[in-house]
């Protein structure tokens, strides 16, 4: 087991020369492969929202209809790239693609999410 020390200053070590060999050799410690894992958790713990979560995980993040709407606008009648919005908006090119197939099918409607649509229905 490492110190947060020992761990702080191999990932320091690391991004300053950018080899995890030299790290590993200059430091006597830890393998490559631990360097590599504890430099991903580093990154994943600055980025959270980075992460794909499942259907079911709570920081998959919401968006409104109207947040939607706005990035499929921006996207198919401004100039932005999808890849830019989706970035910017935190979901992926292919969510977008989505709302957008979906608003051409069948309209605001199906952009909804299933409990609120589940309240619409029931007035």
């Amino acid at each position: 087991m490492y110190t947060k020390k020992q761990v702080e200053e191999a990932l320091r070590f690391y991004r300053k020369c950018g080899s995890a060999t030299l790290t590993v050799r200059c430091l006597g410690y830890p393998s490559r492969a631990m360097l590599y894992n504890w430099a991903e958790n580093e990154e994943k713990a600055k980025n959270p929202r980075k992460e794909n979560g499942t259907l079911h995980c709570p920081s998959k993040p919401r968006f409104s209809v109207d947040e939607k709407i706005n990035a499929v606008k921006r996207c198919f009648e401004g100039k932005e790239s999808v890849e830019l919005v989706a970035r910017e908006i935190g979901c992926s090119n292919v969510t977008i693609y989505n709302w957008r197939n979906k608003y051409i099918r069948e309209g605001v409607f199906s952009l909804m999410d299933e409990n609120r649509k589940n309240e619409l229905k029931m007035l």
